[in-house]
């Protein structure tokens, strides 16, 4: 089992055994180029290639829809921590999740199992050095990607839905109607109708709720008499979410649901109340839903969405050099505040609201230009003499040796963080980022401001920057050293690093 993979080369896996993960793709990315058979073939060939050896069985397949978790990528991570195999391949980046979260959460599993992750069409090492930084630029770009496509998916939910034709899961008491087709077949018309079975128990569970019945006592009085509930036991939460159904009264509400995030075209309303009358699938009049709306107590109000802080990872306080924490004031106000502050109070640091900083770091974002001969400009790079192997290997020596130090108790917390953050740095600039690696920074440097606005990741600001640092009302942003021969060398700024975020 390999759980550090900081320095492992690909020659290092020759001989280990390994399987393939490959997730089933729709057909519009089957179309694209990442069916089943194209990520099967990147994988045998990355084994090939390597010298893998295959362990029964030799692929776990995804099949499912977008929810995130994988009971196929967990029982892969559960196999690997049993010692079963070695290595996971898998043909493509974006198939490993369709989210930054995702992607991260899975990777994290992986690696605490033991188990190496190759990615057969980069043809490298995830969680190695040398391919952090483009690693995590293809995870952006992965997720930009993942997200157009919802964009394009909600906007074919959304034309359905306006046509008068159902989207999702057909609820109880309902069914889909088939109709005759000119050719003589049937097929369901996207409407939906009548349960013969089921639509008497919806007007019942309605008429109780009515009569003063609470949907814990109707969830009781039907299971005493095994009603059938698709194969389950019925339960107070089914009843409450049938009784405030509008699909029951014949109206189709557009993303009703909470759980899930959904995406709007410009101008389409995000109040997630936009209706839509039908004729067929009315159990009951509206009248009677709308009185069982006020009937029964205990409705819980629909869960706000999460607060994000993409900003907290990177963001330090300029007094203190503590990190800033996000907060909020009880409404829709987002702030990163100075953690020593808030756990101590021995800091003065000032807060700074976090619409403000995020949009600071898009404007320093935009602020880097690419001129028309960048890829020349990164090519020439490649004649750059390389910095000495004896320093780097001379840094990695001084880190270990501090390390033990702070271990065995001989270095205090307040000297070693310093001193191996420093290290750190010096090492970070002795291994500067590939010119492949750097070119691929470039072709996304060029929209990431826009794509930051729009979706504010933390994994660019922590794939970008060492450090952003709050003095006073503005904040300074550090990129990392291997950035800086792209940044200072081959972009062109067009203003000051130091943003003012007043």
């Amino acid at each position: 089992m390999m759980r550090n993979v900081r320095h492992l080369q690909v020659s290092d896996l020759r001989g280990l055994r390994a399987r393939f993960y490959l997730r089933e793709s729709s057909q519009a990315q089957a179309d694209r180029g990442t069916p089943l058979s194209a990520q099967r073939a990147q994988c045998e060939r990355a084994a090939d290639e390597l010298g893998l050896v295959l362990s029964e069985p030799h692929e776990y397949v995804r099949v499912g829809t977008g929810e995130e978790f994988s009971p196929e990528l967990a029982q892969a991570t559960a196999d690997g921590r049993a010692g079963a195999f070695d290595v996971l391949v898998v043909g493509y980046s974006s198939r490993l999740g369709r989210s930054v979260r995702e992607v991260e959460n899975a990777k994290h599993a992986l690696q605490e199992a033991g188990v190496v992750l190759y990615i057969a069409e980069q043809r490298q090492i995830s969680g190695t050095f040398a391919n952090m930084l483009s690693e995590g630029v293809g995870q952006v770009v992965d997720a930009h990607a993942n997200a157009e496509r919802r964009v394009r998916v909600a906007g074919g939910l959304r034309e359905r839905q306006q046509s008068g034709r159902w989207v999702g899961s057909v609820p109880y008491g309902l069914r889909k109607h088939v109709a005759d087709n000119p050719d003589g077949t049937r097929t369901w018309d996207g409407t939906l109708e009548p349960d013969p079975d089921e639509a008497p128990i919806v007007r019942r569970i309605f008429a109780e709720c009515l009569a003063g019945h609470s949907p814990a006592d109707i969830a009781l009085g039907l299971n005493a008499e095994t009603l059938n509930n698709r194969g389950g036991p019925w339960r107070k939460s089914t009843v409450r979410r049938m009784l405030s159904n509008p699909v029951y009264r014949g109206r189709l509400e557009r993303y009703r649901s909470t759980s899930r995030a959904h995406y709007f075209p410009e101008g389409d309303p995000k109040d997630g109340k936009q209706s839509f009358d039908v004729p067929w699938a009315i159990l009951v009049s509206a009248s009677e839903w709308e009185a069982a709306q006020h009937v029964f107590p205990g409705r819980r109000p629909p869960m706000r969405a999460a607060r994000r802080y993409p900003l907290s990872g990177t963001l330090r306080c300029g007094l203190c050099g503590g990190r800033m924490q996000g907060a909020h004031n009880g409404k829709a106000d987002r702030y990163y505040r100075c953690g020593t502050r808030a756990e101590t109070g021995t800091c003065d640091g000032p807060s700074i609201r976090a619409a403000v900083a995020e949009e600071s770091f898009a404007d320093w974002l935009d602020s880097f230009q690419l001129p028309t001969d960048w890829r020349q400009a990164i090519a020439n790079l490649r004649e750059t003499p390389k910095p000495s192997g004896a320093k780097e290997a001379k840094l990695r020596t001084h880190l270990q040796r501090i390390k033990r130090l702070y271990l065995a108790g001989d270095m205090e917390w307040e000297e070693y963080a310093p001193e191996r953050d420093k290290t750190r740095e010096k090492l970070a600039e002795n291994v500067p980022a590939e010119p492949d690696t750097l070119e691929r920074v470039a072709a996304v440097l060029a929209d990431v401001g826009p794509l930051w606005r729009n979706d504010p990741v933390p994994a660019l600001p922590a794939l970008l920057l060492d450090r952003a640092i709050l003095h006073g009302r503005e904040v300074e942003f550090q990129p990392k050293a291997s950035l800086r021969a792209l940044l200072e060398s081959v972009c062109v700024v067009r203003e000051p690093r130091v943003r003012s975020v007043r």
